[in-house]
């Protein structure tokens, strides 16, 4: 059970490594190469800094394994982390309320676009 929001998602990012190498495994056997790292985003900034900072992981025991993990697929170039503000996060769109204007161009983003019907019986 993670103490903190930093703390959970730095797991999430753990978990999203470890997605990222059993995807690439199975690229791999179907001979499908990835050239660029895979690109994890976080909107977490503390969650980041734990991962490039060698001192704040020191602070939590398990955390130290799943730091060298994730260090070491930076390192091999297989994942790069990026940080990006919660509001411009296309998963906002099905998980939180957010205004007209940050839902318009999350849409937009997604590449949907508003359907209008007329149901039977309407005027």
């Amino acid at each position: 059970m993670a103490r903190s929001s930093t703390e959970a998602k730095y797991r999430a990012i753990v978990q999203g490594v470890c997605e990222v190498i059993r995807l690439e495994k199975f690229m791999e056997d179907l001979k499908i190469q990835n050239p660029t790292p895979t690109r994890q985003y976080c909107d977490s900034k503390f969650a980041i800094s734990i991962v490039n900072n060698s001192v704040q992981h020191d602070q939590m025991k398990h955390v130290r394994i799943d730091r060298h993990f994730i260090m070491q697929e930076i390192e091999d170039g297989g994942v790069c982390l990026v940080y990006i503000p919660i509001g411009l996060q296309e998963a906002d769109i099905l998980t939180k309320t957010m205004n007209k204007q940050s839902f318009e161009l999350i849409r937009s983003k997604l590449g949907m676009k508003e359907i209008s019907y007329q149901l039977e019986g309407e005027c």
